[in-house]
């Protein structure tokens, strides 16, 4: 049972150690990505080494790996803890859920 209980523990402290870097992070994220970028890109969360980020502009998706070891080592440099980041992922911002699932009923016939 001892080591179960371990297990759990270790696991709640990463959840919570990711959770404090990520709102460092969207603390200074205009500070840290400039203007232009942090209208563009939102900090969604810290999973271990990688940050995610969220957009509603499908360029930035492509666009980021001119920006990513800039940002890696901004993102690292207001954090002096161990374990950095090492990745940055973006994913599309789903900011009407109704316009893409009336699409995705279109595609399917239902509509």
């Amino acid at each position: 049972m001892f080591e179960l209980e371990s297990i759990f523990d270790t696991s709640k402290s990463s959840v919570i150690r990711d959770l404090k870097k990520a709102v460092l992070i969207r603390e200074n994220w205009e500070k840290i990505a400039g203007t232009v970028l942090a209208d563009q890109l939102q900090v969604s969360f810290v999973k271990g080494d990688i940050l995610n980020l969220e957009t509603q502009n499908t360029c930035w998706i492509s666009e980021i790996q001119f920006y990513e070891e800039e940002l890696i080592k901004k993102v690292n440099s207001i954090s002096a803890r161990k374990g950095g980041i090492k990745k940055i992922k973006i994913k599309l911002q789903n900011s009407d859920k109704t316009s893409t699932n009336r699409f995705a009923k279109q595609r399917k016939g239902m509509l």
